[in-house]
């Protein structure tokens, strides 16, 4: 085996252990992100991000819902018991581990207030 055989063999393996690593939020983001995944309680989040656990463990996740204004944002968090319960339906819908959903914690932020703290990466870190 060369060289470039042996390079792609690690990062097809690094690659695998990362979606496993990440399975847990990457499956959460994925069902966030559904453009109908909050439909019927009158919220339309424009993007979703998630704080993993580094251990790949689905316990203590923590999910960011990002809408686009200030009033929507005031909006969500005012029925952020119903969202909440939405997203933890959603969850156990599609898989992620029962024992795991109870821990799952949520915030909520604007496009205007992430641009304010600095953008994406200095806001979320």
């Amino acid at each position: 085996m060369n060289k470039r055989e042996r390079k792609r063999q690690r990062q097809a393996e690094e690659l695998k252990q990362a979606e496993e690593t990440f399975k847990w939020p990457l499956l959460a983001k994925k069902t966030f992100a559904a453009p109908d995944a909050f439909k019927d309680l009158g919220v339309s989040i424009v993007d979703v991000e998630l704080i993993p656990n580094f251990n790949g463990s689905p316990e203590g996740l923590f999910c960011w819902f990002i809408l686009g204004t200030e009033r929507e944002k005031l909006t969500a968090k005012s029925r952020a018991s119903e969202i909440e319960a939405e997203a933890r339906r959603l969850l156990a819908q599609v898989g992620f581990p029962a024992v795991a959903i109870p821990s799952f914690k949520f915030g909520y932020t604007c496009q205007p207030e992430i641009d304010a703290g600095g953008g994406r990466f200095a806001f979320f870190r």
